[in-house]
Protein backbone atom coordinates (compact mmCIF):
# COMPACT_ATOMS: atom_id res chain seq x y z
CA UNK A 1 0.00 0.00 0.00
CA UNK A 2 2.99 2.05 0.32
CA UNK A 3 2.68 2.98 -3.73
CA UNK A 4 -0.46 3.53 -3.27
CA UNK A 5 0.01 6.34 -0.44
CA UNK A 6 3.05 7.96 -2.79
CA UNK A 7 0.42 8.34 -5.41
CA UNK A 8 -1.78 10.26 -3.03
CA UNK A 9 1.06 12.47 -1.98
CA UNK A 10 2.15 13.08 -5.60
CA UNK A 11 -1.77 13.83 -6.42
CA UNK A 12 -2.47 16.26 -3.10
CA UNK A 13 -5.48 14.41 -3.03
CA UNK A 14 -7.46 11.15 -1.96
CA UNK A 15 -6.23 8.40 -4.78
CA UNK A 16 -9.96 7.43 -5.34
CA UNK A 17 -10.53 10.79 -7.10
CA UNK A 18 -7.91 10.00 -9.67
CA UNK A 19 -8.44 9.61 -13.47
CA UNK A 20 -6.64 8.31 -16.40
CA UNK A 21 -4.48 11.14 -17.03
CA UNK A 22 -3.12 11.46 -12.81
CA UNK A 23 -2.28 8.50 -13.26
CA UNK A 24 -0.04 8.80 -16.22
CA UNK A 25 1.37 11.80 -15.03
CA UNK A 26 2.70 10.05 -11.87
CA UNK A 27 4.03 7.54 -14.33
CA UNK A 28 6.01 10.43 -16.35
CA UNK A 29 7.24 11.74 -12.52
CA UNK A 30 8.23 8.32 -11.69
CA UNK A 31 10.56 8.18 -15.24
CA UNK A 32 11.53 11.55 -14.66
CA UNK A 33 12.87 10.75 -11.30
CA UNK A 34 15.06 8.20 -12.13
CA UNK A 35 12.90 5.43 -11.23
CA UNK A 36 13.75 1.91 -12.99
CA UNK A 37 11.40 0.35 -15.01
CA UNK A 38 11.02 -2.83 -12.68
CA UNK A 39 9.53 -0.38 -10.07
CA UNK A 40 7.77 1.65 -12.37
CA UNK A 41 5.83 -1.52 -13.40
CA UNK A 42 5.33 -2.70 -9.89
CA UNK A 43 3.65 0.61 -9.15
CA UNK A 44 1.50 0.27 -12.16
CA UNK A 45 0.62 -3.19 -11.09
CA UNK A 46 0.04 -2.21 -7.37
CA UNK A 47 -2.23 1.22 -8.97
CA UNK A 48 -4.33 -1.46 -11.32
CA UNK A 49 -4.97 -3.46 -8.19
CA UNK A 50 -6.43 -0.47 -6.20
CA UNK A 51 -8.56 0.63 -8.96
CA UNK A 52 -9.79 -2.56 -10.73
CA UNK A 53 -10.46 -4.50 -7.28
CA UNK A 54 -10.88 -2.20 -4.44
CA UNK A 55 -12.38 1.19 -6.59
CA UNK A 56 -14.03 -1.16 -9.06
CA UNK A 57 -13.36 1.22 -11.74
CA UNK A 58 -11.81 -0.40 -14.87
CA UNK A 59 -12.01 2.53 -17.08
CA UNK A 60 -8.81 3.78 -15.43
CA UNK A 61 -7.18 0.20 -15.60
CA UNK A 62 -7.53 -0.62 -19.62
CA UNK A 63 -5.44 2.33 -20.23
CA UNK A 64 -2.52 1.87 -18.31
CA UNK A 65 0.17 -0.22 -19.41
CA UNK A 66 3.63 -1.55 -18.02
CA UNK A 67 7.26 -0.65 -19.66
CA UNK A 68 9.31 -2.56 -21.21
CA UNK A 69 12.72 -2.49 -20.63
CA UNK A 70 15.01 -2.89 -24.07
CA UNK A 71 17.10 -5.69 -23.68
CA UNK A 72 20.83 -5.24 -23.77
CA UNK A 73 22.96 -7.46 -25.63
CA UNK A 74 25.44 -9.29 -24.37
CA UNK A 75 29.23 -8.41 -24.05
CA UNK A 76 31.59 -10.44 -26.65
CA UNK A 77 35.17 -10.69 -26.24
CA UNK A 78 37.21 -10.01 -28.94
CA UNK A 79 39.91 -12.22 -30.22
CA UNK A 80 42.81 -10.77 -28.93
CA UNK A 81 40.51 -10.55 -25.76
CA UNK A 82 39.86 -14.54 -25.91
CA UNK A 83 43.68 -15.20 -26.36
CA UNK A 84 45.06 -13.34 -23.44
CA UNK A 85 42.33 -15.18 -21.11
CA UNK A 86 43.56 -18.32 -22.79
CA UNK A 87 47.04 -17.57 -21.97
CA UNK A 88 46.60 -16.53 -18.44
CA UNK A 89 45.03 -20.00 -17.83
CA UNK A 90 47.15 -21.63 -15.18
CA UNK A 91 47.37 -24.96 -16.81
CA UNK A 92 46.04 -27.19 -19.92
CA UNK A 93 43.33 -28.59 -18.09
CA UNK A 94 41.79 -24.74 -17.37
CA UNK A 95 42.76 -23.52 -20.72
CA UNK A 96 40.91 -26.18 -22.12
CA UNK A 97 38.03 -25.67 -20.16
CA UNK A 98 38.21 -22.12 -20.92
CA UNK A 99 38.43 -23.17 -24.70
Amino acid sequence: MQRVKNFAAFLGRSPDTATFEDVRCYQLHLTASGVGAPTINQTVSTLRFFFRVTLKRHEIVEHTHVIHEPRKLPVVLSVEEVARLLDAAPGLKYKAALS
